[in-house]
């Protein structure tokens, strides 16, 4: 049904917080879109040339949508700028069929996730993979600010699982080695985020 590039349109894009956007892509046919695995990543073939990788953020049980978040990066070399400034809805990008470098361990025992900035996005649909088949997690989630703080309103419901932290608040960065010395044993970790809100 699909081959290895495929169009698909865009059939939704809202802000999500200062920067970031959330872009809904859907087979023009209405088909089920090939499945992905949590932490997986569409590779997309821009109007303006580039290739650029996004990761999808929503539950992977939908096959109905994709959903990724792109950050404006002020070190743009033309990928997110572009997204932002001139992708519209019904606009169609070719993309190729999900891929994962970033796994859940379905046997692991519980999940701890640490995500910077614009790293939520794969953390999102791992956090539902967690929902959907009761597995315990928590996640550290470091933004420069809370405006920054894609899925804010969404996380801020799991009061026990959730920490957050702004760095105009904090006065600093993330301190990655020191969150990471919380571990326990059975809890696999998943980091994903810059260098510039994770250290």
């Amino acid at each position: 049904q699909y081959n290895e590039v495929f169009p698909l349109k865009i059939t939704d894009i809202r802000a999500e917080a200062r920067d970031v956007l959330l872009i809904e892509l859907r087979a023009a046919s209405g088909d089920k879109l090939p499945p992905f695995e949590p932490g997986a990543h569409l590779e997309i073939n821009l109007p303006n040339g580039l290739i650029r990788h996004y990761s999808l953020c929503n539950d992977n049980q939908e096959r109905n949508r994709y959903v990724i978040g792109i950050g404006r990066s002020a070190q743009s070399r033309g990928g997110s700028l572009f997204i932002h400034q001139h992708l519209r809805c019904g606009d169609s990008l070719s993309v190729h069929a999900p891929k994962n470098n970033l796994r859940l361990d379905p046997q692991a025992e519980q999940f701890f996730f640490i995500a910077g900035g614009i790293g939520i996005t794969p953390i999102r649909s791992m956090i539902h993979w967690c929902v959907d088949n009761q597995r315990p997690w928590r996640l550290v989630y470091a933004t420069r600010s809370r405006q920054r703080a894609a899925f804010y309103q969404e996380l801020s419901q799991y009061v026990e699982q959730v920490q957050l932290q702004f760095d105009d608040k904090s006065g600093t960065v993330l301190d990655v080695n020191g969150v990471l010395s919380d571990w326990v044993e059975g809890e696999q970790i998943c980091v994903c985020g810059a260098d510039s809100v994770l250290r």
